[in-house]
């Protein structure tokens, strides 16, 4: 299942959208996010695959004319890690930024202004799938038990 990221990210003469996949699979989840232009001579280029990066891009954000920008997106898939994305969201007024702070989300540093698009940003909320063990389960089994044997002596 996809999900739409709230707000596009193009300029005025580009639509962008960024969708994002909702997974269960430990082994698929986003554990790093870098963007990145698609210009090698550009400051704000990376070359990720050395470091286990795979790059989404489209076709008309390559740069291949004056007019295209220059923007993709590095990621990274670590089950080792637990930490993981959960949400994109993208702001473009200090309300937007201040409202996604409140609610943790961490912003990317590049605006998206570096690369040919509008004056917005990626922020990204993180999560992790490490469970916490708050209780003695045992002492939970014992406890079901317990009473599953109250309710068998007496059901009323």
């Amino acid at each position: 299942h996809y999900e739409r990221v709230k707000n596009d990210v193009g300029s005025k003469d580009k639509l962008v959208v960024i969708w994002f996949r909702l997974l269960c699979e430990r082994s698929e989840f986003m554990t790093d996010l870098v963007l990145g232009s698609t210009r090698p001579k550009h400051e704000h280029f990376f070359m990720g695959d050395k470091d286990g990066y795979k790059i989404i891009t489209h076709q008309e954000m390559r740069g291949l004319t004056a007019s295209d920008p220059t923007f993709c997106i590095w990621f990274k898939k670590d089950a080792a890690k637990t930490r993981h994305i959960c949400d994109i969201r993208i702001s473009y007024t200090a309300d937007d930024r201040k409202n996604l702070k409140n609610k943790n989300y961490e912003m990317l540093p590049q605006c998206l202004s570096k690369f040919g698009l509008g004056y917005a940003n990626v922020w990204i909320l993180w999560t992790s799938c490490q469970i916490l063990r708050l209780t003695n389960s045992d002492r939970i089994e014992k406890e079901l038990k317990d009473y599953s044997d109250m309710l068998a002596k007496s059901p009323n």
